[in-house]
């Protein structure tokens, strides 16, 4: 029978991680899998983001780096790297996966042109480890969980006495104005 650990509250961060919304990192696996707590948006009891480092190894001539670069993926092979996953709980004690907004991952669409939730590796944010990787990984995870949606803007509409249905405008004029500023 195996016996799973609690997780080991780590007394120094090894990243010395900088955004003020991380509440504590935490140790899955001694120096190779990281839990990092960020504070989480008022539907959720806890936002965790799953941390992995992956050291390959690259004397083999199919490892993922090794095939990343001969496929044209990544300029040079990548002796190390950084996966992450995403995990809401809800207050309701569900889990909820954020992949969507995971840096290491992108949609992409399906020959329609549609994006129906196909994910694929992000190369551009498929980096080594290093604490100002892992610093912009986690700065990029905390800026897409708490950017507002589509939901918040109902709130927002029905607070006020407006119909619900304008909350779809109120959010693409919002992300208009973010991108045009």
């Amino acid at each position: 029978m195996t016996t799973i650990k609690p997780l080991k509250e780590i007394k120094v961060d090894p990243f010395q991680i900088t955004n003020e919304k991380v509440i504590s990192v935490k140790e899955r696996v001694e120096g190779r899998e990281y839990e990092i707590e960020i504070e989480p948006k008022a539907e959720d009891a806890k936002m965790a983001i799953t941390m992995s480092l992956v050291y390959p190894d690259n004397k083999q001539k199919y490892s993922l780096p090794n095939l990343w670069k001969k496929n044209g993926y990544t300029s040079e092979v990548l002796k190390h790297y950084i996966v992450i996953n995403l995990t809401a709980y809800e207050k309701g004690g569900n889990l909820r996966s954020e992949q969507k907004i995971n840096p290491t991952l992108k949609e992409i669409p399906n020959q329609a042109g549609e994006l129906k939730g196909r994910m694929v590796i992000d190369f551009e944010n498929m980096l080594e480890i290093t604490a100002a990787n892992v610093n912009k990984l986690v700065d990029m995870v905390v800026e897409k969980y708490h950017q507002p949606t589509v939901k918040d803007y109902i709130g927002y509409c029905t607070e006020r006495g407006l119909e619900p249905k304008y909350a779809e405008n109120l959010f693409q004029y919002a992300e208009w104005v973010k991108q045009n500023e």
